[in-house]
Formats: C-alpha cells, sequence, structure tokens
C-alpha cells in the first residue's frame, strides 16, 4: 500500500496498523483525551516512545486527501512550501495504564498528526530527552514518558498532551514496528530487539 497519498488515514484502511490521536473534544463531541484511528477513546497514562522513528515534515490537505514532504533528517530546517502546509511529525509509540492493579500494555502506535496542540505536546516531549539521547550508556534503551493531563489552548480549539519524562527501561516484548512502505523521504531505522533484561539503566519512579 502506497501511504503517501494519504498520511493520516484510518486504523480500518491499513491491517495490521494502529494509530494514536489526541483530540481536544470541544465541537467533535468528544472528550478532551486519547483515541485510536476508529475515534475509540484510549486510557493511556505512561508511554515508551522509539526516538529513532522520529519523522518531521510538512501536510497539505486537499479535501479529505492529504500529502507529507517527511525531511531525510529531522535536524534540517526546511520553511513550509506553502503557506497552506502544516507541520507534521510521525513517532511510533507503546502506550500504557497502569494503576493499582492494572497493567495494560495498547501495543505498537503509530503518532502521526499535524495539529497545533498535538505538535506543540510532542516538541515539549522531545525536548526533555535531547541531551539523555546523546549519552550512548542509553543507547539500547526507550524514553517513558508519564502522560499528564492536557491542556486546551486557543479557546478550547486544540489540546496540547503533557508529558513528565520518567527515565529509561528496556524495549518491550510487544513493542515490535510493522514493516510497512517507507514514505518518500523518510529514512527509518528503528530497533525492534528488546533491550536485555538486566540493564540497570532505569529509573525506580516507573510502577512496571
Amino acid at each position: 500500500m502506497d501511504l503517501t497519498n494519504n498520511t493520516f488515514i484510518f486504523d480500518s484502511e491499513t491491517e495490521g496498523l494502529q494509530y494514536l490521536k489526541h483530540l481536544a473534544g470541544g465541537k467533535s463531541g468528544k472528550t478532551m483525551g486519547w483515541y485510536n484511528g476508529k475515534d475509540e477513546p484510549l486510557d493511556i497514562n505512561y508511554m515508551f516512545v522509539d526516538p529513532a522513528t522520529l519523522k518531521l515534515g510538512w501536510t497539505l490537505w486537499t479535501k479529505q486527501q492529504s500529502e507529507t514532504i517527511w525531511l531525510s533528517d529531522p535536524n534540517d530546517k526546511v520553511p513550509a512550501p506553502t503557506a497552506e502546509h502544516k507541520q507534521s511529525f510521525s513517532i511510533w509509540v507503546y502506550p500504557k495504564y497502569v494503576k493499582d492493579s492494572q497493567n495494560f500494555d495498547h501495543g505498537s502506535m503509530l503518532w502521526q498528526r499535524d495539529s497545533k496542540g498535538e505538535f506543540f505536546g510532542f516538541q515539549e516531549m522531545m525536548r526533555q530527552i535531547a541531551q539523555e539521547l546523546l549519552n550512548p550508556e542509553y543507547a539500547t534503551l526507550l524514553p517513558v514518558f508519564e502522560v499528564k493531563d492536557s491542556v486546551a489552548i486557543w479557546e478550547g480549539s486544540s489540546a496540547k498532551p503533557v508529558f513528565e519524562f520518567k527515565g529509561f527501561k528496556p524495549r518491550p516484548e510487544g513493542f515490535v514496528i510493522p514493516d510497512l512502505p517507507q514514505e518518500s523521504g523518510a529514512v527509518i531505522s528503528p530497533n525492534n530487539s528488546p533491550a536485555a533484561s538486566d540493564s540497570t539503566i532505569v529509573d525506580d519512579e516507573i510502577p512496571f
């Protein structure tokens, strides 16, 4: 399947692929929070993130179709092709819900969006780990974030998800990225191998 024609397709259109999105609620009639691509609400309070899968780009919407120009290097400073293009990001995550005796995994999900609120939340998430990712000791581990209450912005027309970096953990065995066609301009080298279970570089505040 060629994903370049619509980079924001729903779960039902791609077998084995789950999308993650954060909605502001408001006019949509939905409660502010996390949803999958089928608009089913998700309880999430922790999230593994795979920085190796990070992509940035510019998306242009035409009616119900979208076309995204993904940068070959997310560090590149490339201006918007037109005033109608929106900043976009894409990253694979592994959301969880952990409370008391509950410990539920939502599986591998693609958080690939162009809403301003989500983009701001994503930026703040990545700023928290920018320096830590330079440390070679963490090369085989993944950052874990606590998912906090969201913040409504622009009079509720958008919402910014809020994250707090908690530390590094070995990759969960279930965090496997599907083998999908690559979008034009994308360079992804995900590490699907779980880190050694005896790794000591973890944060004791993470309850799993």
